[in-house]
């Protein structure tokens, strides 16, 4: 329904390149990921090769040398695409179903080289005496052969060469037979990863279950810890070489080359403040919910900390959470949905379609206080606020672009792309989005965002939808509404994210309704990206921070194969330090980094991404100064809130 994944593109690249044309991107990204790819196929079939040819104790030195010089071209294709280290090279561009076991550990050498050529070579009765001389076949040994032709000796001499050289690679410490048999030596890595697996088993209980997660997580790092000595003992210190080599995939974890940080673990008051003293400093323990944490910021002069405490642990609604996307949305249906093309418009040039693309609006009475030409900070209602445009992205591999001048103030944008569908949106006269839909090349149209016509003037006044809800209550735990990405695998990210909405909806919202409404946002379950912190200033991420972003990516393409009309709502962070102004736009450029690394390297459509930053207004940890964990990135899938629950329309 939409272009397949992008999975073998260029981490790197893509993030150094975010400011280059589109085009140079694509270009530069494709190329590093399949020359990845490849290689790595090429080297696959080698390494099988070898291995095979160890398992049947066949002579093996050819197959040996021709996986050492795939090895090698797979290990410059990965410098080149940005990423040297093979172990990360292999894990970013590589999918599992592609992948064999050991490929990243050492090669297992043939245990004994060329014993034919051996045979032949020590038939002298004086060869023996130079036992230490090269036995693969040098031309010293080969010069040798003529002097006395015994052929009575030959095979006493080679055992015994043989003999002589496994006794020597023993005692250099060699483990020439774990890759053909990893059982064998593998058992104490085998144990330690199993209670390794065990320990994750007890945290998640924990986390899903209200238990106690510090101290689950403590276990899982000691197990974590347990899994390093072990494979060291081996005389393999590089974890992930060693689990490749003994750890079967079938059993292998997500994220479990990765210890937890247990300062990141969030303990919140919603789930109960009498358990907030299991936090290591409850005071810098920020409450949940991002609107509790405006209402903190409202009353801070007059206890404002308690009151959230009160406000989220007060009596829950006697409704409990729906169970379905459907019962939530039950009372949020429009009475008709109409298609993004069929209003007649006013086509204009293109200058003047990328002028009205390029706009950044503002509501009329806001007070501008920076704006380029992507992004602007204004002040509206004593609050400061940071928008931009999401054409660029939009515009990802499209052939054409039209605008169309409709009533009302309002324009279209239809995106035309290569294969035949088409990307409409229909905008207000202050940029917000009114309606955004995909129509297929069939001419099936599925909408991704829609307001209803009734309600365009609420979304043109610019105030918080949700100021006539009542404080959002918890029916469920915390665990079940806050997940970090990184000590979760895909499964269980992709079954987190695909969980309704937390209270029923009463009507539909424009997307930059939710942008703007911590209550409307809060009623979606939050996903962190806990390995996805930026350096002070920075909006840049680095490979290594990559493992987390990827689990989620393929849990929202299984997602999006199931319904093509999810969207989700990427939001940055940044800490304390720094002004506001310059956080807002730093925080807005972080969320607009991670949507373009999804849509470039992993082939989410731009389309299902909407993005915005809200720099240090919702502060994972309470501190005015420089904190890591508040440079972030957080996920919601917010399809219930702005998309009706119809599936196409003709």
């Amino acid at each position: 329904m939409y272009r397949p994944r992008q999975f073998f593109t260029s981490t790197a690249l893509a993030l150094v390149l975010l400011s280059a044309p589109a085009a140079a991107q694509d270009a530069a990204v494709d190329a590093g990921g399949a020359a990845v790819v490849t290689a790595y196929q090429s080297y696959a079939g080698a390494l099988s090769a070898l291995n095979t040819s160890l398992a049947n104790g066949e002579d093996a030195q050819a197959q040996y040398a021709a996986a050492q010089e795939a090895r090698a071209a797979l290990e410059a294709a990965c410098a080149t695409a940005g990423t040297p280290e093979l172990s990360l090279c292999v894990e970013t561009y590589v999918s599992a179903d592609m992948r064999v076991q050991g490929d990243v550990a050492p090669l297992p050498q043939p245990a004994a080289p060329q014993e034919p050529a051996a045979e032949e070579e020590a038939p002298a009765e004086g060869a023996a005496q130079e036992e230490t001389a090269p036995v693969e076949g040098e031309p010293a040994a080969e010069e040798q052969q003529p002097e006395a032709e015994t052929p009575a000796e030959p095979e006493p001499t080679a055992e015994a060469e043989t003999e002589a050289e496994t006794e020597a690679e023993a005692a250099a410490g060699a483990d020439q037979d774990q890759p053909v048999e990893p059982v064998s030596d593998g058992a104490e890595v085998q144990a330690a990863y199993a209670a390794y697996a065990d320990a994750r088993a007890v945290l998640d209980e924990a986390r899903n279950n209200g238990g106690d997660v510090l101290a689950a997580a403590e276990q899982v790092n000691v197990a974590y810890d347990g899994m390093i000595e072990a494979c060291s003992a081996l005389g393999m210190p590089d974890l992930a070489a060693c689990l490749d080599m003994y750890v079967s995939a079938d059993v292998r974890l997500q994220n479990d080359m990765t210890p937890i940080d247990l300062s990141t673990l969030e303990v919140a008051p919603a789930e109960g403040a009498d358990e907030g003293a299991e936090a290591p400093d409850p005071e810098e323990v920020a409450p949940v919910l991002d609107s509790a944490k405006e209402e903190e910021t409202e009353v801070t002069a007059e206890g404002g900390a308690e009151a959230t405490a009160e406000s989220e642990t007060a009596e829950a609604p006697a409704e409990p959470a729906p169970q379905s996307d459907e019962e939530a949305q039950a009372d949020a249906q429009p009475e008709e949905v109409v298609s993004g093309e069929a209003e007649e418009g006013e086509e204009i040039s293109d200058e003047e379609g990328r002028e009205v693309a390029e706009q950044t609006g503002a509501p009329e009475e806001a007070e501008v206080v920076e704006q380029n030409q992507f992004r602007i900070v204004f002040n509206f209602n004593n609050q400061l606020v940071v928008r931009s445009r999401d054409n660029e992205r939009m515009g990802y591999q499209a052939e054409d672009t039209r605008y169309e001048r409709l009533g009302q103030g309002r324009y279209r944008e239809t995106i035309y792309r290569a294969n035949g569908s088409q990307l409409i949106t229909i905008y207000n006269r202050n940029g917000d989005i009114l309606q955004r839909s995909v129509i297929e090349p069939d001419g099936t149209e599925y909408f991704l965002i829609y307001t209803p016509r009734d309600r365009y003037d609420d979304v043109l006044n610019w105030r918080d939808p949700a100021e006539e809800l009542p404080p959002l209550q918890l029916t469920i735990p915390v665990s079940e509404y806050v997940l970090d990405a990184r000590t979760a695998d895909e499964q269980r990210v992709y079954e987190f994210l695909g969980r309704p909405p937390v209270e029923r909806i009463n009507r539909l919202y424009s997307v930059d309704e939710v942008k703007r409404s911590a209550r409307l946002r809060d009623v979606m379950r939050r996903l962190e990206i806990g390995d996805l912190t930026f350096d002070s200033g920075s909006a840049a991420l680095s490979a290594e921070q990559y493992g987390s972003l990827a689990i989620v990516a393929e849990a929202m393409y299984r997602l999006l194969e199931e319904n093509p009309r999810e969207m989700f709502l990427i939001e940055g962070h940044t800490d304390a330090v720094g002004s506001d102004v310059s956080n807002l736009a730093l925080s807005d450029a972080r969320a607009e980094t991670v949507a373009v690394v999804l849509t470039q390297n992993f082939g989410i459509p731009p389309e299902n991404l909407a993005t915005q930053g809200y720099g240090e207004r919702y502060l994972a940890v309470r501190t005015e100064g420089a904190e890591r964990l508040n440079r972030r990135v957080t996920v919601k899938r917010i399809t219930p809130l702005v998309s009706p629950n119809v599936a196409a329309a003709g």
